[in-house]
């Protein structure tokens, strides 16, 4: 996607994503049926760039940005909050990257979507299951990426929020599948989070979890972090 295109994407989480999640659904649903077929072909082609040069062993990156996280169908009623959020981890070598530390920050609910939780309580959010481990794919032309996580578990979130006062209640949702599309941006590599397909909640249950925003990964020491297909050098 041209970086203009890539700016409209990141998505205005202040209106919602009742459309955006609505479109995603096709989209995983295709991407999960073509993802063994691409995979192969993809990792070749596909690799991470530290100032325009590939990446033969993994170097340190960082990530920042803005996650809505959601539960669609919480006991109570929706729950969606928005935080900011910093991420540590690698990238290459090749098409493969990690995500080694995600932290949120700054949460608050969005209006009206704070389920049985106190509205005016600041809810937390945290990352489960990390390491999280990642490949570049190309799909339908677009250059996405998979999330993973080891021994068999899957990527996902953890929310908590405060309850009359009183006690402490979590939410826990694990994304089915995530292939975020990743784009060229100046100052480094955009990730947008358009939806995690459907998450799985132990609140809401199945499908009613999901994830929308941007995150900005970039080389901490002032080199430009970049993608490319190498068919394109």
């Amino acid at each position: 996607m041209h970086p203009a295109g890539a700016c409209r994407a990141m998505v205005n989480l202040d209106e919602g994503y009742a459309m955006t999640r609505i479109k995603l659904i096709g989209l995983t649903l295709i991407a999960t049926l073509a993802i063994a077929a691409v995979v192969s072909a993809s990792a070749s082609a596909l690799q991470w760039l530290l100032s325009g040069k590939p990446i033969t062993s993994r170097v340190a990156v960082t990530g920042s940005g803005k996650l809505l996280l959601a539960d669609t169908k919480a006991i109570g009623g929706e729950s969606a909050i928005v935080c900011e959020g910093t991420a540590k981890g690698f990238a290459g070598p090749a098409a493969k990257s990690e995500v080694t530390e995600l932290k949120a920050s700054k949460c608050s609910f969005q209006a009206e979507k704070n389920s049985s939780c106190e509205a005016s309580s600041e809810p937390t959010a945290s990352a489960l299951n990390l390491p999280w481990l990642s490949l570049l794919l190309s799909f339908e032309g677009f250059t996405r990426t998979s999330f993973t996580a080891p021994g068999g578990k899957v990527p996902g979130w953890k929310l908590e929020c405060q309850v009359a006062g009183i006690f402490k209640v979590s939410d826990e949702c694990t994304a089915t599948s995530a292939f975020p599309e990743v784009v060229n941006l100046a100052a480094g590599v955009g990730i947008l989070v358009l939806g995690t397909g459907d998450a799985n909640c132990s609140n809401g249950g199945d499908g009613a979890g999901t994830a929308l925003g941007t995150i900005l990964a970039e080389s901490p020491k002032g080199s430009t972090l970049s993608v490319s297909l190498s068919s394109n050098k």
